[in-house]
This record gives structure tokens, C-alpha cells and sequence, in this order.
């Protein structure tokens, strides 16, 4: 059978907001029976351009209701005008929804905990999951009924799609607070208020690795968002084998399937795949871009250091010829010193050729005075 494919916006707000879906999901993916579920406000859609222009947290919680450009508010019905016009609009990155549900513990009580829940198509800043929890970690209604002072425990969901570390073969996380000692390092067998308050436990579901073989009731579930099974003339529609799910999973399928069967849902989740496919060429592009600007910036980087080298050879060579030089010029003073001193000795010789000459005339002469 089809069913409407739920990583995308449109769909997965749409699954949220049947109960029945909803409690089904969250009981499943956090292991807690969910048997009722409340909706704290109207969930919020960071949009694509938020990650352009980036937070003001000065102004974020004043005007935080009014700022359509950071945080759309989505409406809380399929029906809403306000939604459907938001939906619209540009490519959303990270859906959140808040619930405080009533759940079944393991001796049979019921307690209200705060469920946060997150789903990311793509890779956006980690900034922002710990930015939006540390907001529902001091939001203050989520407080116990019983004793105010009390905070809720809180259980994050996170529903991430591409871009994300994975632990290979373990493609579902739970995080739970582990206590330990300081000194020796072993776990410790203790858990209070303090801690359950101030470190909440979590689900982190990775969507782009969800295993062929399924086998567990998690499995079942998160098969419905494996894009393997998706159309390829349209990839809002995912082909599933509906016999196959367990009896209290054919809730969820079953909302996806009525999606396909509205035409007002169809247009929006086709204007949403056309908003990704644009945004997916604009990634590309501007990958490409990057590549292009990286490769020409090797090159001149190259040319720099070829230049660089032939600079320095140059250089060499003209100290190396200054050297020359100036070793010529040593010879030649040389030369001339050499050149001055012959002709000194020339002088010499000649003024003592000179003077044997005259010396032999004095000898002629006293040789013809004897005789």
C-alpha cells in the first residue's frame, strides 16, 4: 500500500496531530506507555533562512511569537490557514513539538512527563537542540501538579535524517543520566530529583540508517521513514506491505495512507519536495561553488609557492653574482697592487743597471790611471 512519506514536514506534523499516532510513536520509540498526551503549545519549524541570518538571543525570547523569520509557528490544526501558508513558504530544517503525556510505569502508577520531541531532514547547527532544550528545561509549566516547586522529568526525542554521527550497527540510542562515583568510578545505584530534573533522558533515532531486516516493534515503526521504500516519480509516497506491521503500529499507517487519499495534502507535500529539491540544487551549486573557489585557491597557492621558489633561486643568484663581483674586483686590486709593485722593481733594476753602468766607468777609469 502507499502511505505519505513522514520525513516529510508536512506529513509528520500531519502524523502529530492524530493522538492516537502520536501516543503510539512516542511509546514506542521511548519505551513508555503513553496512554495520554497533551500539547504544551503549537509546535515550531526552524526554517533554512534561520541558519543564513543566525539568532539574536537578545530579542529571541521577547519577540520570539513574532518573529517569522527565525521561528514559524505552524498552526495546530491541518486545516489552519496559517499553516498551510507557513508550509509554504521556504525549506524547514527542524520540526519540535512539546507534549506532557501521561505514562504507565513498570508497578502500574501513572506519572506526567515532558516529551520533547525534534525531527532534522538535514544537518543544522548542534547549537540549536541544546539552545531549544535549555528553553524547555526552564520553561515553567512543566511542573508537577502535585508539588509546583517539582519540575516534570523530561525524555527528548531526536529524529535525525542526513549529516549526523552514527554508531555503527546501532542506528537507535538511548541516553539515560549514569551515576558514578568521583573517586572510584563505579556506578552507583541512585537516582533523585535533583539529577532526573537537571539530566533527562533520551531517544536518538538515526533515519538515514534504518536496517533492511526488521524484526522489533521500533524497527516496524521507523521502517515507515526508510527512503529506500519511497517512489521514485514521487518521492512523498512510500510503498509498505501493511500485513507485516504488528496490530497497534496499523494506527500510524493507516494515518499515512489517509494523507494520499487528500488532495490538499498532496499539493503541499508537492510544493515542500519542489522547496527540498531547490534547496538541494542550491546546496550543490553552491558545494560546487566551494569546490571550484578550494581548487583555484590550490592553484594560486601553488603558482604562489612556485614563484616564492623562483624569487629565492633569483635572489641566490644575485647574491651568488655579487659575490663574483665582488671577488673580481679583489682580483683586480690585486693586479694593480701586483702591476704598482713590478713597476717599483722595474725602477729598481734600472737605477741599479744604472749604477753598475757607472760603477764600471769609475773601474775603466782607475784601470787608466794605474797604467
Amino acid at each position: 500500500m502507499h502511505i505519505a512519506n513522514p520525513i516529510y514536514d508536512t506529513t509528520f506534523k500531519y502524523l502529530m496531530e492524530d493522538d492516537e499516532a502520536a501516543m503510539t510513536l512516542i511509546s514506542t520509540i521511548t519505551g513508555k506507555k503513553v496512554i495520554s498526551l497533551v500539547r504544551l503549545s503549537q509546535e515550531r519549524t526552524t526554517e533554512r533562512k534561520e541558519e543564513e541570518e543566525g539568532n539574536d538571543d537578545e530579542s529571541s525570547d521577547s519577540n520570539e511569537s513574532q518573529d517569522s523569520t527565525e521561528v514559524s509557528e505552524l498552526g495546530e490544526t491541518s486545516e489552519s490557514s496559517e499553516s498551510s501558508e507557513t508550509l509554504e513558504k521556504s525549506p524547514l530544517t527542524v520540526m519540535r513539538f512539546d507534549f506532557i503525556a501521561t505514562v504507565v510505569l513498570e508497578d502500574g502508577t501513572k506519572e506526567a512527563i515532558a516529551i520533547e520531541l525534534q525531527k532534522a531532514k538535514g544537518e543544522t547547527d548542534l547549537l540549536r537542540f541544546r539552545q531549544y532544550k535549555g528553553k524547555v528545561l526552564s520553561d515553567p509549566h512543566l511542573v508537577r501538579e502535585d508539588d509546583p516547586d517539582l519540575p516534570l522529568r523530561l525524555h527528548s526525542v531526536y529524529l535525525l535524517g542526513k549529516g549526523y554521527g552514527k554508531v555503527p550497527g546501532e542506528p537507535f540510542l538511548g541516553v539515560t543520566p549514569r551515576v558514578h562515583s568521583l573517586i572510584t568510578g563505579e556506578p552507583v545505584d541512585y537516582m533523585d530529583e535533583f539529577i532526573e530534573a537537571l539530566f533527562p533522558s533520551s531517544s536518538i533515532i538515526h533515519l538515514s540508517n534504518i536496517p533492511e531486516v526488521i524484526q522489533h516493534d521500533l524497527e516496524f515503526l521507523l521502517s515507515l521513514f526508510d527512503q529506500r521504500r519511497k517512489l521514485a516519480s514521487s518521492p512523498w509516497i512510500v510503498d509498505v506491505d501493511e500485513s507485516v506491521f504488528p496490530a497497534h503500529l496499523l494506527c500510524i499507517v493507516r494515518c499515512l495512507e489517509t494523507i494520499t487519499k487528500d488532495a490538499t495534502m498532496i499539493r503541499l507535500l508537492t510544493k515542500e519536495d519542489w522547496r527540498l529539491r531547490t534547496a538541494q540544487r542550491k546546496d550543490n551549486e553552491l558545494l560546487a561553488s566551494k569546490s571550484t573557489i578550494a581548487a583555484q585557491a590550490a592553484t594560486i597557492s601553488y603558482q604562489a609557492e612556485e614563484l616564492r621558489k623562483r624569487q629565492d633561486e633569483l635572489e641566490r643568484r644575485r647574491y651568488a653574482e655579487a659575490a663574483m663581483t665582488e671577488e673580481l674586483k679583489k682580483h683586480r686590486y690585486a693586479e694593480a697592487a701586483m702591476t704598482e709593485e713590478l713597476k717599483k722593481h722595474r725602477y729598481a733594476e734600472a737605477a741599479m743597471t744604472e749604477e753598475i753602468a757607472r760603477l764600471q766607468e769609475e773601474l775603466e777609469k782607475v784601470k787608466k790611471k794605474k797604467k
